[in-house]
């Protein structure tokens, strides 16, 4: 298992969601910035839900993920809050290649 993979995994144990929604947020830019060396991903965290923009190739795409929502995809695994923000994304417009995908 990777380093990544036993971040994920302790981040998924404890109950550490804002960290797991950090570390996938730095995971997603770096994925992206194979396409675009600019791409940037904010993670900002509002009253009952964290708000995600990936600015990639001078577009900006924006998805919300409830913070409820976020505790119930970190007990499924500690790659399913990326790949619900990968669908979400999709849905709102941004090509996601599939060697991308987790």
């Amino acid at each position: 298992m990777s380093l990544s993979g036993l971040v994920r995994g302790y981040l998924c144990k404890q109950e550490l969601t804002d960290e797991l929604v950090q570390t996938v947020a730095g995971s997603l830019e770096s994925r992206f910035r194979a396409d675009d060396e600019r791409c940037k991903v904010t993670l900002q965290k509002l009253e009952n839900f964290y708000e995600v923009v990936v600015y990639h190739l001078h577009h900006a795409y924006a998805v919300a993920l409830d913070i409820n929502k976020a505790a119930t995809l970190k007990e499924e695994g500690p790659y399913a809050v990326d790949q619900y923000l990968l669908g979400q994304l999709e849905t709102v417009g941004l090509r996601v290649r599939t060697e991308a995908r987790v």
